[in-house]
């Protein structure tokens, strides 16, 4: 009888702190993107977010439900209302990177690449080949 298994690790827990300046102080939130997380932010937006290619378009409201599945094993407290309260559109961008570093490193990791790559062929006030 054939014997078949699939080993893997745990994965680590890559916490990201989130600061949030209010009327009474500082806040900090400790943001973590687990499978648990994600599989919530799924059942919300009907997105799975496991999936990179559904990062490729996100609104601000699934993006918003991302954030907030982020904060719940540490903050169980804080409600996707507060969520959309407490972000400024300003910062959307800043927030996906972050959250996109927490889900997928590896894209990030190869955007980061693609950048430097593109800084390197291309002189000031031209474009790099690629752009062209």
């Amino acid at each position: 009888m054939k014997s078949n298994r699939l080993l893997f690790e745990q994965a680590p827990e890559n916490v990201l702190t989130l600061e949030l300046k209010t009327p009474e102080g500082l806040k900090e939130y400790s943001l973590v993107l687990s499978y648990k997380a994600i599989i919530k932010a799924e059942e919300i937006s009907g997105l799975n977010f496991a999936l990179f290619a559904n990062w490729q378009k996100l609104s601000a409201a699934n993006l918003s439900i991302l954030l907030w599945a982020s904060m719940l094993r540490y903050h169980p407290e804080v409600t996707l209302d507060d969520v959309r309260e407490w972000v400024p559109p300003a910062v959307y961008a800043d927030i996906f990177s972050a959250l996109l570093q927490l889900c997928h490193p590896e894209v990030m990791e190869a955007i980061k690449k693609s950048l430097e790559v593109r800084k390197e062929d291309s002189t000031p006030g031209e474009l790099a080949p690629s752009q062209q």
